[in-house]
């Protein structure tokens, strides 16, 4: 088992090896992707084996990505890390943001219009 410190040290470190920065802000993880859903929407994956548990199991990067960069090992049920920058890929700490499903999927109308038309309560769509 990993204590949190071990758990932020071991996975920022993988983080670090299998990502690469762009200029633009982003931090494009270069690992294992898999498909979600009936889109086909591409995501990073990793497994991991969270503080205090025993198994390891296989979870978004961009969710990894969020957790060690709050500090936080747990992500809250009902709420998804979404990328403001609209890049699946992108696991920079700045460029996710954890809120609820509804305001997640609004920022997908930013996207195909291009412009990001605001979130009340939520930062705006990096674009």
């Amino acid at each position: 088992m990993y204590d949190e410190q071990g758990f932020f040290e071991r996975y920022r470190k993988h983080l670090r090896e299998k990502s690469r920065a762009e200029n633009n802000g982003c931090v494009f993880w270069t690992g294992a992707v898999h498909k979600t859903g009936r889109s086909g929407s591409v995501y990073g994956a990793i497994r991991v084996q969270l503080p205090g548990t025993c198994a390891r199991r296989t979870i978004g990067v961009h969710r990894l990505a969020f957790m060690i960069d709050r500090g936080q090992c747990y992500i809250a049920r009902g709420l998804e890390v979404s990328h403001l920058c609209h890049q699946q890929l992108c696991i920079a700490g700045k460029h996710l943001n954890l809120e609820p499903p509804s305001v997640n999927k609004n920022r997908n109308i930013c996207k195909h219009i291009g412009r990001c038309k605001g979130h009340v309560g939520y930062p705006k769509c990096v674009m």
